[in-house]
């Protein structure tokens, strides 16, 4: 089991109604490439690879549509311990408690709590970007200066706490799928031909329709927080 599997191998043949022992190998492959491909395809982290807390450098263009998000794209923070704004320059660390940045989006219910330096909570329990304030000026950043962006680590506990039941699920489905060469599962419109349900060639490489719905909900999306 890779340690990026959202599901197990006995989830997938529990879907599968199987006991049997001899596509094991293949089941347990199929669940770790549609893990992959389902984390990829909606730029969620459902299952972490690094050793938490870990830190990760991103992109920041600053002067985007986006105004003061550093997006986390396509990583998840379940909570956000240091922020280091152009770390090959001034190496600026951001304090949370004036606050310097706020955790996005904030839960509905709640605001993002700031407990022991650390910025953490919302209504999924992760964090896709961070809020950075207008009132900080980066003061040194060769990056900035001479590529027009800058770098910006942040240091947190990265994935989620559990894999939500809704994307075990997915995973469950397209590994079944995948397994069974399931050809017709994988039908799409094609608006070409009057609507009618053609299947893709070497389908069983896609995501099913069915697993793209329990999805949809999970997807990341691009936008002002």
């Amino acid at each position: 089991m890779a340690t990026q599997d959202l599901c197990t191998l006995a989830y997938v043949k529990t879907f599968l109604e199987s006991t049997a022992a001899n596509r094991d190998a293949l089941i347990q492959q199929n669940i770790t490439a549609a893990s992959d491909a389902i984390m990829k395809e909606v730029e969620r982290e459902f299952k972490t690879t690094v050793t938490n807390p870990a830190t990760r450098a991103f992109r920041w263009d600053s002067g985007t549509s986006l105004g003061r998000i550093l997006d986390l794209s396509p990583f998840d923070c379940q909570a956000i311990t240091s922020v280091y704004l152009s770390p090959e320059g001034a190496n600026e660390l951001l304090d949370p408690t004036i606050p310097d940045y706020w955790g996005v989006p904030v839960g509905a219910s709640a605001t993002s709590a700031v407990t022991a330096g650390a910025v953490q909570g919302n209504q999924e329990g992760v964090f896709t970007g961070i809020r950075v304030s207008d009132l900080i000026m980066v003061r040194v950043s060769n990056l900035l200066f001479r590529m027009g962006f800058m770098q910006v680590q942040v240091t947190g506990t990265w994935g989620w706490a559990s894999v939500p039941t809704q994307v075990q699920q997915a995973c469950a489905v397209t590994a079944a799928e995948w397994t069974r060469k399931d050809v017709a599962a994988f039908a799409i419109e094609d608006y070409g031909r009057n609507d009618a349900l053609m299947a893709e060639p070497q389908g069983y490489y896609s995501l099913p329709p069915a697993a793209l719905k329990m999805l949809a909900p999970f997807r990341r999306f691009a936008g002002v927080y």
